[in-house]
């Protein structure tokens, strides 16, 4: 009677240690996700809003599913081979020819999104700091530059961490919203027509492909890696399902909370933040702002180190800090352009080759199912 009390204790203890585990790499997995353009509505409105209320959520469901397979897949592909190298994950996938070429293309759109948030960073700060453009781009330039050359590595982690309250935020935000201001008057696809917004793709189902594909294309290397530390089939699964239905849920709360207010978000670059402002004014869209602030610097920095890591492996080396100058001047410059249009312009493409990688590894999956 003892030893069986004692076994179902055991039991009992190792599910809710399962069960954390698996909460704190959903956590881990969203927060990699989120960065200026999903945290300030832009990414959303383009992929997702402006195909109106029925498209949105269709083109949703598409990511969804595509977003299943890639973490569940890749998770449980970093577990059985205990992948150390993360970008080896494309040789997995892509063959060694193929892989090699994709290892060494994901720095360039590392440094491509690197560019995306210093746009945001000075978009942000024009709009609700009435700080010019190129001076809040230069503070971003400065702070995630510096912490890079000084190896801060604490201090970004300790720092990071504010992204798991953004989620929080982003959820209580998105729910009052609905619920307080929103108008679906205008979410039919014909009544959004009107307001010129720029869309992702020309279809709404392209759209939810490309979504799925470019948030992937910059995660396989983290999911693998997170494979690695998974202890069981059941414990990848978990992760990979979790943190797809939680990614979702987010992106349609936004997508909701858009919809419900976009007669009025015609030609807003950072429209989660107008929103925040509208509830509460004054201090909403000032809070709101320090926050991305945050966000945004907390995604530079990785996204500038990594791919100074990949060209120069020792980040004390004078061959990294020359290359990390010259990346951080050159991202100011490209900057420059209008966050929205960049969003419009990069983030398609990347999703475009995104969707060559999935193919790649649907193939590999039957390969391996026929070969059992």
């Amino acid at each position: 009677m003892y030893r069986a009390e004692k076994s179902v204790r055991y039991v009992g203890f190792a599910m809710k240690k399962e069960i954390f585990k698996v909460a704190n790499y959903t956590a881990a997995t969203i927060a990699y996700l989120i960065g200026s353009g999903l945290a300030s509505g832009q990414e959303i409105i383009q992929f997702f809003s402006s195909y109106g209320l029925v498209k949105s959520c269709l083109a949703a469901f598409i990511m969804l599913s595509i977003f299943c397979c890639v973490t569940v897949v890749t998770i449980e592909t970093g577990r059985k081979k205990r992948i150390t190298e993360a970008n080896n994950i494309y040789k997995v996938y892509c063959g060694k020819y193929l892989g090699t070429f994709f290892a060494w293309l994901t720095p360039l759109i590392l440094f491509s999104i690197y560019a995306v948030m210093i746009s945001g960073a000075g978009t942000l700060s024009a709009e609700y700091f009435s700080v010019p453009n190129r001076i809040g781009r230069l503070i971003m330039l400065v702070l995630s530059l510096g912490t890079v050359l000084a190896g801060f590595e604490k201090l970004v982690s300790v720092i990071a961490k504010i992204g798991h309250v953004i989620i929080l935020i982003i959820i209580v935000l998105s729910v009052y919203s609905i619920a307080k201001t929103a108008d679906w008057s205008a979410a039919s696809s014909a009544a959004i027509g009107e307001y010129g917004f720029k869309q992702a793709s020309p279809f709404w189902f392209l759209s939810g492909i490309n979504y799925a594909a470019f948030c992937a294309l910059t995660l396989y290397p983290f999911l693998a890696e997170l494979g690695g530390k998974t202890n069981s089939k059941k414990e990848a699964v978990a992760t990979g399902l979790f943190s797809s239905f939680v990614f979702f849920t987010i992106a349609m709360l936004i997508n909701f909370s858009l919809l419900g207010n976009i007669s009025v978000l015609a030609g807003k670059e950072m429209p989660a933040v107008f929103i925040a402002d509208l509830l509460f004014p004054r201090v909403g869209g000032i809070v709101y702002s320090v926050i991305l602030y945050s966000s945004i610097y907390t995604t530079a920095v990785p996204m500038l180190w990594t791919t100074c890591n990949r060209i120069a492996a020792d980040d004390k080396s004078v061959k990294f800090k020359l290359c990390a100058v010259i990346l951080a001047v050159t991202a100011y410059f490209i900057g420059g352009l209008p966050f929205s249009v960049l969003i419009n312009f990069i983030y398609p493409y990347i999703g475009y080759v995104g969707i060559f990688v999935f193919a790649c590894l649907v193939i590999t999956v039957f390969r391996r199912r026929k070969s059992e």
